[in-house]
């Protein structure tokens, strides 16, 4: 859902409804994390990847994705986590040694 709102420009709009669906919902799930990835997206998209807090969406979607062991959510989750770091990090093998190759 939250690639509409990336693709058609309503980044605002989007942010706050995925946040507002996140404040509703109990306990851990792949959709959640699905929605902290769209979180990320969309602000990365309205404000820059490097914007604070950034790592903080990241975490939460590979949190949610470990707590109920979906092995698609997480792959997804650190792919995300993969591309922010290797956008900002300033040695990128450093950061392929340390995020990438654990993550396998």
């Amino acid at each position: 859902m939250w690639t509409y709102w990336l693709w058609f420009g309503y980044l605002d709009d989007g942010i706050r409804e995925l946040e507002a669906a996140l404040a509703r919902e109990d306990g851990p799930s792949e959709a959640r994390s699905a929605c902290w990835l769209g979180v990320f997206a969309l602000h990365s998209r309205w404000r820059g990847i490097r914007s604070p807090g950034m790592y903080g969406y990241i975490d939460n979607a590979v949190a949610q994705a470990r707590a109920v062991q979906d092995a698609a959510a997480e792959s997804r989750a650190l792919v995300f986590d993969g591309v922010q770091r290797l956008f900002i990090d300033l040695d990128p093998f450093e950061t392929v040694v340390t995020r990438a190759i654990p993550a396998r």
